[in-house]
């Protein structure tokens, strides 16, 4: 099965957004600067939000199981 690359897991995530931080880095102060900024921060804000989904879930699991 081929992979897309609209598919990552958390570790593509956080690759792909290094990267786009390091492209902004390189830049001078402009427009294009601010957007690679801004897709860096959204891409930050969705990560934080996939881990936080995942530990939650482990949490209501490990609580279900003890309630057993």
């Amino acid at each position: 099965m081929a992979r897309h690359p609209e598919f990552f897991d958390i570790r593509g995530l956080i690759q792909v957004r290094v990267e786009i931080v390091r492209e902004a880095r390189a830049l001078p102060p402009s427009t294009e600067r601010n957007q690679k900024r801004q897709i860096a921060r959204s891409l930050k804000r969705l990560i934080d939000g996939q881990i936080q989904a995942r530990n939650d879930t482990h949490r209501r699991a490990i609580r279900h199981y003890a309630e057993s």
